[in-house]
């Protein structure tokens, strides 16, 4: 899975959507079978997110 491909005219919207997409891809690789990798960050790291477009 490539990131980068979701346009946008509102680059905040975008920047907050690469990440979700980065911690989508660990997850899928994770639960695929693709990859063994520690999953321990992604709770924090989903709640940062929340956190910061909260603030906006």
């Amino acid at each position: 899975m490539e990131s980068g491909h979701y346009l946008s005219s509102n680059p905040e919207s975008a920047a907050v959507y690469e990440q979700l997409f980065a911690l989508y891809v660990q997850l899928h690789d994770a639960f695929g079978g693709v990859a063994t990798t520690d999953l321990s960050h992604v709770m924090k790291d989903l709640l940062r997110i929340q956190r910061e477009q909260s603030k906006s």
